[in-house]
């Protein structure tokens, strides 16, 4: 694979390892549109086990790529799973409070 369309499969996310990220990210958000407790909190585990088990795998330098592409993989995937965590946080301070969750959207909104 030429080094200008590995970099394009990278960056349009179109590597393997990218689909559990992906699919994490989506459970956690699928944490929403629940309201079965042991589901959200079983598609909680799953969605951040997700984006944390690929870290090393997704982090791991490619010699096909850029340094800068490299770089940003570093920082993309533990950001990715810091955004999967804090989508859960939020999720228990808005629908599981939600005393909370209208404080916390009345500050946003003012």
């Amino acid at each position: 694979m030429s080094r200008q369309r590995a970099e394009i499969r990278e960056w349009l996310g179109l590597q393997w390892h990218e689909v559990p990220v992906f699919l994490g990210l989506l459970m956690v958000v699928g944490m929403f549109f629940t309201s079965v407790r042991w589901l959200e909190i079983g598609l909680a585990i799953v969605g951040v086990g997700a984006t944390l088990a690929m870290c090393p795998i997704g982090m791991r330098r490619n010699p096909e790529l850029s340094d800068f592409t490299n770089m940003a993989k570093v920082v993309s995937y533990p950001a990715t799973v810091a955004l999967a965590v804090l989508t859960v946080v939020l999720h228990e301070a808005i629908v599981a409070n939600p005393d909370l969750g209208t404080f916390l959207w009345s500050l946003i909104a003012d």
